[in-house]
């Protein structure tokens, strides 16, 4: 999967079915405000959206659960694909620097890392940071 297909928003998700397990829309947002905020917000619309495009990539399923005097709830899974391409962004480094860090997402979510990348992404990120000090100085 190309980087471009993606987003840091796309891995949050993941991040979170592949930790979490199973998750409505409602909850990844309930858990995005909680616990991802302070790297990565998202509004609802964002999350929703994000849901659609990775049922349509296949990185995720969808299950429709019955609620009485509700409508139907949507559950979300990630898939086998979903956790590849989740494994992939984590061997690559953060496109840019900005407020919203990435390399704090990767870090959260470095169980699902293979061995050395998040090392690695860690060492090029504070490589990173220690040149645009330099620049600044």
């Amino acid at each position: 999967m190309e980087r471009n297909e993606a987003y840091p928003i796309t891995y949050g998700i993941l991040g979170l079915l592949a930790f979490w397990g199973p998750l409505s829309g409602y909850d990844i947002k309930r858990l995005f405000d909680h616990m991802l905020a302070p790297m990565w917000g998202a509004a609802h619309s964002q999350i929703y959206k994000e849901l659609r495009r990775m049922e349509e990539l296949g990185w995720v399923d969808m299950r429709r659960e019955e609620q009485e005097a509700r409508p139907d709830r949507k559950v979300y899974s990630i898939t086998d694909k979903g956790k590849v391409a989740l494994h992939k962004w984590q061997a690559q480094p953060p496109d840019v620097f900005q407020m919203r860090d990435e390399l704090l997402l990767k870090v959260l979510f470095g169980t699902f890392a293979a061995p050395g990348d998040l090392a690695q992404n860690l060492r090029t990120g504070i490589s990173n940071h220690e040149m645009r000090l330099l620049t600044y100085r």
